[in-house]
C-alpha cells in the first residue's frame, strides 16, 4: 500500500460506530476506498495483534482518532476503563502513531471535547496537544467534512513532497560531513553575534548559512527585517524569509507568518490564514502557536468568540512553558473570563509568567498591587513591578509608570516624566499612551 496516501481511522464501536461509518464513506468517495483503513477485525488468526496493529498504523500517513462523548469512559467486561488497559486496540493504535510521529487529527463527534490530561494514560498524554476538529451531525456534517478533506489533502501533499525529497537524497551523492559541520558552525556563530547585538556580522553569517537551506538561519533573517535589527525594518522582506524557512519546516517561521496574517503585517489581515498557519506551527511542535490559536478564540477573530476554548489553548501552551499563555491565564482569573474571579490564582499565574521571562506577567503583578486585588494595596510595590516589566519591554508597564507620574501615585507629580514614559509606550504602539500624550499636550 502507498503509505503517502493511506489514512487510518481509529474509533470505538460502542462510542461512535455510526458517525465513523459516515466519515469513512465520505473519505472513501474522495480519496478512494483503498486509501482508507478503518477496522482491525480482519486480524489473521494466530498473529500477534499488537504487532499487526502497529504494522498497519505504520503504513499510514495520517491517523484520524474519532472521539465521542464516552471515548474515555467505556469499560471492558472486567469493569476496567479500556483506555487504561495496555492491550486496548484504540490505545495501541494511537500509541503506535505517536511513537512514529505520524500526524494525528482528533475528530470530535457527538459534541465531545478533547479529553483532559487526567483522563489519559501517560503514553497518550501527547494527544491533547494535537489540534482536533469537530464533525457535527446534519446540517453541518458535509461542511465539516469538506474542511477535513482540505486539511487531509494538505497533509498528504506535504507527505508526498517529503517522500520525493527523501528519494532524491537517497539517490544523490552524500554531502560531506565536514560541510554539514561548517554550516552548523556558521549558524551558531551568527546566533552568538545576534545575542551580542552585533547585528551586521550576524546577518552576514545567517545569509551564508541560508544559502545552504538552513531554515533557522532564514528565520533569524526574517526576525531581523521584522524588527529592524542591523537593517531597515521591512515586513515584506521579513515575510519572504519566513516563507522560505517555513518551506524548510521551521515551526517558528510558520508561527510568524500566522502572526503577520493576524496583525496585517505585509499582508491584509486574514484571521483564517492566521489560524491555518498557527495550526501548522502547532503540528510542527511550536508552543506559541497554541497561544496564537487561543488569542483568535478570545477575540473572535475568524472564529466564534469562545473564552473557554481560548483558555483551553492557553492551558495547553502554559503546560509546555509558554510565558504569554501563563500571563493570559492570569488575566482570565483577574477578570473572570471563562472562570470565576480568583485573584490568588491570578497572582500565581502572573508570577509563573514573570518567572518564565514574560514582562506582561510582571506588569500583571504590579496591577494586582495597585488595585489591591488579592493582596494589600501597595503603590510602591506596584511601581517596582512596573519598572521591572518596563525593563523587559512591556508597553503597558511603561504606560502605567507614566500614569503614576501624571497623577502622583507613589511619586511626586511630574508631567515631563509622565510624558517621557507615555512616549516610550506610544513608540511601542500603545494606543492609551498615545491618547495620554494628546491629553497632556493640549
Amino acid at each position: 500500500m502507498d503509505r503517502s496516501n493511506h489514512i487510518f481511522i481509529s474509533y470505538r464501536r460502542e462510542d461512535s460506530a455510526d458517525v465513523t461509518g459516515r466519515i469513512h464513506d465520505r473519505l472513501s468517495q474522495h480519496f478512494g476506498p483503498e486509501a482508507i483503513f478503518t477496522d482491525v477485525d480482519s486480524i489473521p488468526l494466530g498473529v500477534d495483534f499488537k504487532e499487526y496493529i502497529d504494522r498497519q498504523v505504520g503504513q499510514c500517513q495520517i491517523l484520524l482518532a474519532v472521539i465521542g462523548k464516552n471515548w474515555t469512559q467505556i469499560k471492558n467486561e472486567q469493569g476496567k476503563v479500556r483506555l487504561q488497559v495496555q492491550n486496548d486496540y484504540v490505545r495501541i493504535e494511537i500509541e503506535s502513531a505517536l511513537k512514529r510521529n505520524i500526524p494525528i487529527i482528533p475528530l470530535l463527534v457527538q459534541g465531545a471535547g478533547m479529553p483532559s490530561e487526567t483522563e489519559l494514560p501517560a503514553t497518550l498524554k501527547k494527544l491533547i496537544y494535537r489540534h482536533g476538529q469537530p464533525v457535527r451531525p446534519n446540517p453541518d456534517f458535509h461542511r465539516d467534512m469538506d474542511r477535513l478533506v482540505k486539511g487531509l489533502e494538505r497533509q498528504l501533499t506535504k507527505a508526498q513532497e517529503k517522500s520525493k525529497i527523501g528519494e532524491k537524497e537517497k539517490s544523490a551523492p552524500k554531502i560531506k560531513q565536514k560541510h554539514l559541520v561548517d554550516v552548523k558552525n556558521i549558524y551558531e556563530k551568527g546566533r552568538r553575534k545576534y545575542e551580542a547585538e552585533e547585528y551586521n556580522e550576524a546577518l552576514e553569517l545567517f545569509m551564508e548559512a541560508a544559502k545552504t537551506g538552513h531554515s533557522r538561519a532564514m528565520t533569524y533573517i526574517g526576525v531581523m527585517y521584522s524588527r529592524g535589527y542591523g537593517v531597515p525594518q521591512d515586513y515584506q522582506k521579513a515575510l519572504t524569509w519566513y516563507q522560505k524557512a517555513a518551506e524548510g519546516a521551521n515551526d517558528w517561521a510558520m508561527y510568524n507568518i500566522g502572526y503577520y496574517y493576524q496583525n496585517g503585517y505585509a499582508v491584509n489581515k486574514d484571521y483564517h490564514k492566521a489560524m491555518e498557519w498557527f495550526q501548522k506551527a502547532v503540528e510542527a511542535g511550536n508552543i506559541a502557536g497554541m497561544t496564537g490559536i487561543g488569542v483568535l478564540y478570545e477575540y473572535g477573530h475568524g472564529v466564534d468568540q469562545n473564552y473557554q476554548k481560548a483558555l483551553n489553548w492557553y492551558q495547553k501552551a502554559a503546560n509546555r512553558g509558554d510565558g504569554w499563555a501563563m500571563h493570559n491565564i492570569g488575566y482570565y482569573y483577574q477578570h473572570g473570563y471563562a472562570v470565576d474571579k480568583d485573584y490568588d490564582k491570578a497572582m500565581k499565574w502572573y508570577q509563573k509568567a514573570a518567572d518564565a521571562g514574560n514582562a506582561a506577567g510582571t506588569n500583571g503583578i504590579g496591577l494586582l498591587y495597585e488595585n489591591g486585588q488579592g493582596v494589600k494595596k501597595d503603590l510602591n510595590l506596584a511601581l517596582e513591578w512596573y519598572q521591572k516589566a518596563a525593563e523587559g519591554g512591556d508597553d503597558w508597564a511603561m504606560h502605567n509608570i507614566g500614569n503614576f507620574y501624571e497623577y502622583g501615585k507613589a511619586v511626586d507629580k511630574d508631567y515631563d516624566k509622565a510624558m517621557e514614559w507615555y512616549q516610550k509606550a506610544a513608540d511601542l504602539g500603545n494606543e492609551q499612551a498615545k491618547k495620554a500624550l494628546e491629553r497632556l499636550s493640549s
